[in-house]
């Protein structure tokens, strides 16, 4: 399943999205969180001509909303500390003159002329939610937003259509969702060496807990700005370090944020069955410590799992065991629990001791290397194996340009070794196809839309190669990437 998501034209703004919400995108950026923020949401009630629902009255509708301990309401407000006030009222039932269909955005429209309510008065702090059973088969979507109209439709064919109101208002507030980076089994976690499952991370109501209302995890606290300042800790020393479970409302630490020092932090948070989270289903993760990836002040996460890199299952680090990250050398060890919260040992390497474990860095992406008698395409600090020379050269590429060296201290990167007849050119590579280039990416091949961009992003015509019919196949597959932009964060470094 994938999400649409539209920027003027229709193109996807994330790698392997989920098909489960349609994000019609405002202005990229356009919400800056203050922390305190009231929303005035009205729902609106809504059947088609020829199908309907009746599974909640418009009273059950407004408690699960406003009223009820389990309300949205009652969600925002615990999930911020306060600072989201949520009020509102409910509209309906309607019966529109529409047919069943999935065009959310046409009922919007007699949705919200069936309830008398003001197109002007509708805003980013007043949105509107229109609940409905879209179909008649499945929409490729649960949850539409469409933010440029501060409109919000989710259909009832999901069971948990409360839940997922509460994760489009996420949105709203300025959120993204909660990934996973899937590793593979390696610790190196980052957009270029993982698969990001964009909605990966069972334990936040913006990934896959919005299949039930979950605390958000600590970068989307932070970027929300619901933390105070004694409430996030910033840590350059190593020592140990306390924290409370990141639902308790005191002016106590719930997150350790960590400066990685590849242009990502960890942030390490503590949660307990307590509040909303009793809607957990995971006890793993009560007993240690949940450790997400993130740039600075981003409104997206990625949860890693530090002991099963491919797993987004049990993803805690429990007490009694410890993660060594090696990209930075740091070493993130629970040490023991009290009623209170955990103590979290966090030790950072010496310089020597890091200069000494960093990884290679001596190639380039894009550099063919020959060790011990296996050519190797470099993609960053890993690397991706020839079988043969027959399939080294029916790629297109040249024995000039290969080099000797030592690789032995880069990752392999096993699933994408190119091993037979039909292997696509390797990620980080050219592709020439007609009139285009495309860069090579594990997502896909993505267009470059001009030579100013190409030439922007590290381009070299020496490390362009045309396209075989893998590559094309996979061209037809990738249609919905986003473009490649200047400086495209995409590109493997």
């Amino acid at each position: 399943m994938r999400i649409l998501i539209f920027l003027i034209l229709f193109i996807l703004v994330s790698i392997f999205l989920p098909k489960n919400e349609l994000i019609k995108e405002a202005k990229a950026d356009s919400y800056v969180p203050s922390g305190n923020k009231n929303l005035y949401v009205r729902v609106v009630l809504a059947n088609f001509s020829n199908a309907s629902f009746s599974g909640v009255t418009p009273g059950e509708m407004s408690s699960q909303m406003f009223y009820s301990y389990d309300s949205v309401r009652s969600f925002y407000n615990e999930e911020s500390y306060g600072k989201v006030s949520i009020t509102g009222d409910v509209y309906g039932w309607f019966n529109l003159p529409a047919k069943q269909s999935c065009d959310a955005e046409s009922v919007f429209d007699q949705a919200v002329a069936a309830a008398g309510i003001s197109v002007s008065s509708i805003s980013g702090s007043s949105p509107v939610v229109v609940v409905a059973p879209f179909g008649p088969s499945y929409c490729g979507w649960v949850g539409y937003s469409s933010l440029s109209r501060n409109l919000i439709a989710v259909t009832t064919t999901n069971p948990n259509f409360v839940a997922t109101i509460a994760h489009e208002l996420g949105h709203t507030l300025g959120l993204a969702h909660a990934s996973f980076y899937n590793c593979d089994n390696r610790m190196l976690f980052s957009i270029q060496n993982c698969i990001v499952e964009e909605y990966g991370d069972d334990y936040d109501v913006m990934g896959s807990g919005s299949v039930k209302m979950v605390h958000m995890d600590a970068v989307h606290k932070e970027f929300a700005g619901w933390f105070n300042s004694s409430n996030i800790q910033a840590v350059a020393n190593s020592g140990q370090y306390f924290l409370e479970s990141i639902e308790n409302t005191s002016s106590k630490t719930k997150a350790i944020k960590i400066n990685r020092g590849d242009g990502q932090y960890f942030y390490l948070e503590y949660r307990q069955p307590t509040g909303f989270d009793r809607n957990l289903d995971s006890q793993q993760i009560f007993g240690g410590v949940l450790i997400h990836l993130a740039p600075n002040h981003s409104s997206k996460s990625y949860l890693i799992n530090p002991l099963s890199p491919s797993q987004a299952t049990n993803p805690a680090l429990p007490v009694g065991r410890f993660f060594s990250d090696p990209v930075s050398g740091i070493t993130i060890a629970p040490a023991y629990q009290t009623n209170s919260g955990i103590y979290v040992d966090i030790t950072f390497p010496s310089a020597q001791a890091l200069t000494s474990y960093s990884l290679p860095s001596q190639f380039a992406t894009g550099d063919l290397v020959s060790d011990q008698g296996t050519v190797y395409w470099i993609v960053g600090r890993n690397k991706i194996a020839f079988t043969s020379a027959g399939l080294f050269s029916s790629l297109g590429f040249s024995w000039g340009s290969v080099k000797n060296g030592d690789v032995s201290n880069y990752q392999e990167m096993e699933k994408l070794m190119v091993n037979t007849k039909n292997s696509r050119h390797p990620i980080g590579a050219w592709v020439k196809y007609g009139n285009t280039i495309y860069y090579s990416h594990e997502s896909g091949l993505i267009p470059v839309p001009s030579w100013e961009v190409f030439l922007s992003n590290g381009g070299s015509l020496d490390k362009t190669f045309n396209a075989n019919q893998t590559d094309v196949n996979l061209i037809k597959k990738s249609y919905n990437l986003k473009i490649l932009e200047s400086n495209d964060y995409r590109i493997y470094k």
